[in-house]
């Protein structure tokens, strides 16, 4: 029994020590991302400026300011707004992860991820796959990381974690933004039309008594 309860005890020793591992490691990725997005080295990140960079949307940074920066008019944010995010969001990109067609090793490799896209109803070709994949900025063309994905699927809004993540990857990856239509003032709409319609009716006015006079 002694015996027993010696081995439990190294056991849960050995899963604390696992977790203290598994923490750190996650920390140590998550400060080299900061440390990559903050661009100046002032211990501030601009989120619109990450999301320029990444093709993503602007309102994501919106999005992502309004549940971790302290003052409304900041439009960056620190090292431990950034660990809050990170914490709140592992879990669910850990899930999201696992919905890949994974490999033996745990990655997802070109063939396994060309099966995943069809799954997903994409379009599913080697040239897309390729984009995709260097779009995580991976070292490889054939196959990516936990730690790549990890670090696209942070900077995304909460409600967008829980979409499938292959077609937010391809979304990003794949499909070029349209940019918004420009919107016109009433009031510009106005000038215009009498900019272009008062020369008109003008030389109609002008015009029309001569045309009478030769049909007399």
């Amino acid at each position: 029994m002694r015996e027993e309860g010696v081995e439990k005890e190294e056991e849960e020793e050995e899963e604390e020590e696992g977790r203290r591992r598994h923490v750190k490691g996650r920390r140590c990725r998550g400060k080299r991302f900061f440390e990559g997005l903050d661009r100046d080295g002032d211990g501030q990140v601009d989120l619109e400026i990450a999301m320029s960079k990444r093709r993503l949307p602007r309102r994501y940074a919106r999005e992502l300011f309004r549940h971790t920066r302290r003052n409304f008019f900041s439009k960056s944010i620190g090292w431990k707004q950034f660990l809050s995010l990170m914490e709140q969001k592992e879990a669910t990109i850990l899930r999201a992860y696992t919905t890949l067609c994974l490999s033996k090793s745990g990655t997802p490799h070109k063939n396994q991820f060309l099966t995943s896209l069809k799954g997903a109803g994409l379009l599913a070709n080697e040239d897309n796959a390729i984009a995709m994949l260097r779009y995580l900025n991976s070292d490889s063309e054939a196959s990516t990381s936990y730690g790549h994905f990890w670090n696209f699927m942070l900077l995304l809004p909460s409600e967008r974690l829980e979409d499938d993540p292959r077609n937010i990857w391809f979304e990003a990856a794949i499909v070029v933004a349209v940019p918004p239509p420009i919107e016109i003032s009433t009031g510009s709409v106005l000038k215009s039309a009498l900019a272009g319609g008062l020369p008109s009716a003008l030389s109609i006015s002008l015009l029309h008594p001569i045309d009478s006079m030769k049909v007399i």
